[in-house]
């Protein structure tokens, strides 16, 4: 079977069960604190994974969710040596 999006089966249940940015238009749970609070997320921008399970009362998928951790492009990175890092250190306390 192909889906509309041009994926089949298999490649819509890999794309689903790989972290993927979602929005979270219901409360979801990214975590729990120490003294067992939940943390939730609500109406932004969360990453969410799933895992397919099949069962005799049927099947579905299980979601996991957690905050976007932002990442700079590769392009925007950038490396310095050691004496590069302390002269930029010494012209910012300047």
């Amino acid at each position: 079977m192909i889906w509309k999006n041009g994926l089949t089966w298999e490649g819509e249940k890999e794309i689903k069960s790989k972290w993927h940015k979602w929005f979270a238009w219901y409360p979801v749970i990214i975590g729990i604190t120490e003294d067992n609070h939940y943390i939730k997320a609500w109406l932004q921008n969360v990453e969410r994974k799933g895992e397919y399970y099949l069962s005799w009362g049927g099947s579905g998928w299980d979601w996991s969710y957690r905050t976007i951790c932002w990442r700079p492009p590769e392009s925007e990175v950038k490396t310095m040596t050691f004496k590069e890092y302390q002269e930029m250190i010494r012209e910012i306390t300047i």
